[in-house]
């Protein structure tokens, strides 16, 4: 067995329905089954478009501690940020465009028709459930596809590892591999069919950088919406400044998710504040008195979106305890995210209104109260780079 959390995180494992325990610890006047209710058709009542039909509970797992992330308060902790479907025209509804950045929305939604949805097959991605594992990523240019790294998390020693080197070559055997790549307005299950659904196979993967590269077989028709090379651009360079996510959230049915859920949503309402900040305290106390939001109304399931937020502090470095004497770095950001959003481009918009990325959705942590990112360094930029062009390169060589 791999060294993994104590429990799946799967996008379908224990429906409402089954265990509906942990409403009842949720702050709030309303009875449990109110409250389950009225978190099941919320959805029904929104102004946007139906969302799609959740797949069944066998469809999609996930398997690890960055793939789940959390709701972020607005920068005045007068409610919570919330997600944006990106349609295929590149655009949101209007009606839900946020009032604070209507002026770059259009660039930032148009970027985003690059976000892809990763499906791994279960055996390969070596789940505890054997169900498919699903992230999400974004195209880039000449048909590759840039993810995190953590659905492969085995150390040397772990008994399991030389059963992974197999799966991991498989992987990265274009006949072999099991890897599903959609970008699709919506990406449900790895069974789902259609023109934008694509086969790829693993390149190049770095377990202390927490990158991963695909790139589509040779029989797929490339991608229409990419990320140019030059548009990668080096995280500490845009520390403090506003950013953006686009990825597919997994669903929100899973209730040991749920409780983490709260635990983020309990760790922000009670922050600890300094005695002589009493207006932040009060703007605090206020947000929870609102309750617990359904993360439905946060999130949007299965469904590509957009999510706003801003570099919070500077790198934090954390020792790999499966990769002697390595460490992996990582920046805080205030993006809402839920499982399925990991490895999500995080952008920025630079100068002359052109869109830099600069990292990849990681996650939350327990007992924090923001999300990580995966940072770009000039370092991780070059690798890219030669990675692709030696994989370009051998490529044309063979077809010579």
């Amino acid at each position: 067995m791999s060294t993994r959390l104590p429990f799946d995180f799967s996008d379908h494992h224990t429906p409402w329905a089954r265990d509906t325990s942990f409403l009842r610890n949720i702050e709030t006047d309303l009875p449990p089954e109110d409250l389950y209710g009225r978190w099941r058709i919320w959805g029904q009542q929104q102004k946007m478009d139906p969302l799609p039909k959740l797949p069944s509970v066998s469809e999609s797992s996930s398997k690890d501690d960055y793939n789940f992330a959390a709701l972020q308060a607005n920068e005045d902790l007068t409610d919570w940020k919330v997600s944006f479907v990106v349609e295929n025209d590149g655009v949101i509804d209007k009606d839900d465009i946020p009032d604070e950045r209507p002026e770059i929305l259009e660039a930032e939604c148009s970027q985003g028709l690059a976000a892809g949805k990763l499906w791994i097959d279960g055996e390969q991605a070596e789940t505890s459930d054997g169900l498919p594992f699903s992230c999400s990523g974004f195209c880039l240019e000449d048909n590759f596809f840039i993810s995190t790294q953590h659905f492969l998390r085995l150390s040397a020693d772990d008994p399991a590892a030389s059963t992974q080197e197999s799966h991991l070559a498989q992987l990265m055997n274009p006949k072999l591999a099991n890897v599903k790549i959609s970008i699709s307005r919506e990406s449900c299950s790895m069974k789902e069919n259609g023109s934008k659904m694509r086969a790829a196979s693993l390149i190049y993967h770095d377990r202390v950088l927490d990158i991963a590269i695909f790139r589509l077989k040779d029989s797929e028709k490339g991608w229409k919406n990419t990320v140019r090379m030059e548009q990668l651009g080096i995280t500490a360079e845009h520390r403090g400044e506003s950013i953006f996510t686009v990825g597919y959230a997994g669903s929100c049915d899973d209730a040991k998710a749920l409780e983490l859920y709260r635990d983020y949503w309990t760790n922000t309402v009670n922050a600890p504040q300094s005695s002589n900040d009493a207006v932040r305290k009060q703007k605090l106390e206020s947000l929870k008195q609102k309750g617990l939001p359904p993360p439905d109304q946060i999130f949007k399931p299965f469904v590509r979106a957009i999510a706003f937020g801003h570099m919070e502090g500077g790198v934090v470095r954390e020792i790999l305890d499966d990769v002697p004497r390595s460490h992996h770095e990582f920046y805080h950001h205030s993006v809402p995210g839920w499982f399925g959003m990991s490895g999500s481009m995080i952008g920025v918009m630079g100068e002359s209104r052109s869109i830099k990325i600069i990292g990849l959705f990681k996650g939350g942590a327990p007992k924090e109260i923001s999300n990580r990112l995966v940072p770009l360094s000039a370092k991780t930029i070059q690798k890219i780079r030669e990675v692709i062009y030696g994989h370009l390169t051998t490529q044309t060589d063979r077809s010579v």
